[in-house]
């Protein structure tokens, strides 16, 4: 009910208003509510002992105390007023404040690396920008002086343009996200983008208790990373191209949409 409210409330969004930027606010409202209510039904199923649910990996079957309805206010607002910014479970958002692992990881350290990329990125779009400038689509010159090879050609630097503006975007909202520490996990818990720790949970467990074995482990904020810039790039395949785009959101739709629906058995990576 919720996954079909909310697509309906977007449909909605997308015929009615042109600003883009409140759509994606939208939809990252709806991408953290309907993963909650599925994290919850999850739990549900379990408690209720009517099966185990389909989404069998890491802690999904197991949750944190109930959300309040102020927890989930909280949640769904949550780093929003910084444009789109990754998704990330329930969970996430509970170890944060309950765990002490946002202290031990190298926060500073990765928060500068992302600033400074997040500056190239934009310094190339500023350059491609005033160069390849989009507007002359609208041009009548555009379609009037050039042929169809040069219009062809002309759309390669306006996908690298994207790239660049949607890397130096999420680059500036993930770096407010490990200046916090929010999102940071031991390394050998293995955390997926969006999912968080998928083995050793265990461990994870003991670590949030005890201070001594958190202070010697090794930590990384790979629950945060949103592009696999190398298979991104390089492919060679279309599908690999794919899964390597806005990660924690094809989790998102890989954990709710296809295993939910499409009754999948195919393991998170």
């Amino acid at each position: 009910m919720s996954l079909a409210y909310t697509w309906i409330h977007l449909l909605y969004l997308h015929l009615n208003i042109k600003d883009i930027y409140i759509i994606w606010l939208h939809q990252t409202l709806a991408l953290k509510l309907v993963g909650l209510a599925f994290e919850i039904n999850a739990v549900q199923i379990k408690v209720d002992a009517k099966g185990v649910s389909k989404l069998t990996i890491g802690d999904s079957d197991t949750m944190t105390p109930e959300p309040t309805a102020a927890d989930i206010i909280a949640y769904s607002y949550y780093f929003i007023g910084l444009h789109r910014g990754p998704y990330y479970r329930w969970k996430i958002f509970y170890d944060h404040f309950h765990a002490p692992f946002g202290v031990l990881g190298d926060c500073r350290i990765i928060t500068v690396q992302k600033l400074k990329k997040a500056a190239v990125c934009g310094i190339g779009y500023w350059i491609l920008f005033n160069k390849y400038s989009p507007k002359l689509y609208f041009e009548d010159v555009f379609y009037d002086t050039h042929g169809a090879d040069f219009r062809y050609l002309y759309n390669i630097p306006q996908l690298i343009m994207y790239f660049l503006h949607y890397q130096a975007i999420m680059m500036l909202c993930t770096s407010v996200f490990t200046e916090t520490g929010f999102g940071v996990y031991p390394a050998k818990c293995q955390p997926v983008p969006g999912f968080g720790p998928t083995c050793r949970l265990s461990f994870l467990a003991l670590a949030t208790s005890s201070p001594d074995v958190a202070m010697e482990e090794e930590y990384n904020f790979t629950m945060l990373k949103c592009f696999n810039n190398e298979t991104l790039l390089s492919g060679p395949k279309m599908k690999d191209t794919m899964q390597s785009w806005d990660m924690p959101t094809r989790y998102w739709f890989w954990a709710y949409v296809h295993k939910t629906f499409l009754k999948s058995n195919k393991e998170v990576r």
